[in-house]
């Protein structure tokens, strides 16, 4: 899960090593149950739409260097992120194979898509 790790360092949950190796990490997903301290694998943003969703909403207020905004869409099958000076970061939806895939897995793809993309321009 190492896809999890990479969207929780890119949402600012903070991790620390365990004692055994593994990493934990502080979030606040669930507001209502306050902070919560996780390990790696009982992250569930490939899995809940509770977790995934306010990646999404983090990435649509996530700017480049000029100010502008990201665009992270989610259509009737279909998945993009679009960069504002008008590079298609992600696109998922017109392959045979991505109409069989659930939504909640374009979705996912498409953050991890924009995230290993994101850091490295930063």
């Amino acid at each position: 899960m190492k896809e999890n790790k990479l969207i929780a360092e890119f949402m600012g949950m903070a991790n620390e090593r365990h004692s055994d190796g593994r990493y934990l990490f502080t979030t606040d997903i669930d507001e209502l149950k306050g902070a919560d301290t996780r390990f790696g694998e009982e992250l569930y943003f490939h899995v809940s739409w509770d977790w995934l969703m306010p990646v999404v909403e983090k990435i649509n207020n996530t700017t480049d260097e000029f100010g502008s905004e990201m665009d992270f869409q989610i259509g009737n099958g279909f998945v993009w992120v679009d960069h504002p000076i008008g590079n298609r970061i992600y696109f998922s939806g017109n392959e045979i194979d991505h109409k069989k895939e659930p939504m909640i897995d374009k979705v996912y793809k498409a953050v991890v898509e924009f995230i290993q993309w994101y850091n490295q321009k930063n």
